[in-house]
């Protein structure tokens, strides 16, 4: 299991329409939506990282 930190006292403003979204796929993958949110922000950081690397080796160039 990873490593994990409690961040308290966080609130975070989501569009309402996104939000309803994500729940929605939540119920489809039968999962909780914190999860599913905690999901699409490691898969949002890898391509970050990602788009990262190839922007720096563009300059190298």
């Amino acid at each position: 299991m990873p490593k994990t930190e409690t961040f308290r006292n966080i609130n975070i403003k989501v569009p309402s329409d996104l939000l309803a979204k994500i729940k929605i796929m939540a119920i489809h993958q039968n999962c909780f939506t914190k999860d599913l949110i905690i999901d699409i922000l490691k898969k949002g950081v890898k391509n970050a990282i990602g788009s990262e690397s190839r922007a720096s080796q563009q300059f190298k160039d």
